[in-house]
């Protein structure tokens, strides 16, 4: 069994977590548009837990383009940090089909080393 890591204070959850699941979300994330809520998507990856980072996001199985800022017009996410915890931003095209719901499933993918 995996240690159990306390997430830093400005975490939202205040709970115990398990480190590869919980904390670093290693199985990665999939939200149906019934999840939808805004383009602006916490992933649940407590930053204070490990390095590990926001690998992909796909749209019904398709890759969508990473940018650097969703100023770039091909941009269709990009990512950072908010609340101690990684946040995924979808962009441009991405961001109104994820608000229309039009879309089967959003996949966001992540590696961790465990080890």
């Amino acid at each position: 069994m995996l240690p159990r890591a306390e997430p830093t204070p400005d975490v939202p959850s205040g709970e115990a977590c398990e480190v590869f699941e919980d904390c670093c979300k290693c199985s990665g994330l999939t939200l149906l548009p019934a999840d939808v809520q805004g383009c602006s998507i916490s992933t649940g990856i407590v930053v204070a837990e490990g390095p590990w980072g926001i690998h992909w996001v796909e749209f019904d199985g398709m890759s969508l383009a990473e940018g650097d800022g969703c100023d770039q017009p091909d941009a269709m996410w990009v990512h950072h940090e908010q609340n101690g915890e990684r946040s995924v931003e979808l962009c441009n095209e991405a961001c109104t089909t994820y608000l229309d719901g039009a879309f089967g499933e959003l996949t966001i993918g992540m590696f961790c080393e465990v080890g």
